[in-house]
């Protein structure tokens, strides 16, 4: 998982129609910037990656190893939750999109 410090990077992401697109379609801005972060859901949910980000200008990144996540939700398990919570949020997944209909 990276933290960006300085820099803007843009995300770009595969639907399953094979087109790409960039986060957040109907965002103003689709970009992320300083204090943004990317890699969350691999970390939680431990699968390939689901985007390419894209750096736009010099960045600077800070890094969050997998086993450092795994330290961290240990002694602070309620970050994992706020991280899920962002990703169910915030991005618009089919998948998740199919679960909370299933379940209204």
């Amino acid at each position: 998982m990276y933290f960006i410090g300085r820099g803007d990077c843009r995300v770009d992401i595969v639907g399953q129609d094979g087109r790409k697109a960039t986060r957040h379609p109907s965002a103003t801005n689709p970009n992320l910037g300083e204090g943004d972060h990317f890699g969350e859901i691999q970390m939680i949910y431990e699968n390939h990656r689901s985007a390419s980000v894209i750096s736009l200008n010099y960045n600077t990144l800070a890094k969050l190893t997998y086993s450092d996540y795994k330290n961290l939700v240990g002694e602070f398990p309620e970050y994992e939750f706020a991280l899920k919570n962002y990703i169910t949020s915030n991005y618009k997944d089919s998948k998740i999109q199919f679960l909370r209909k299933m379940i209204r």
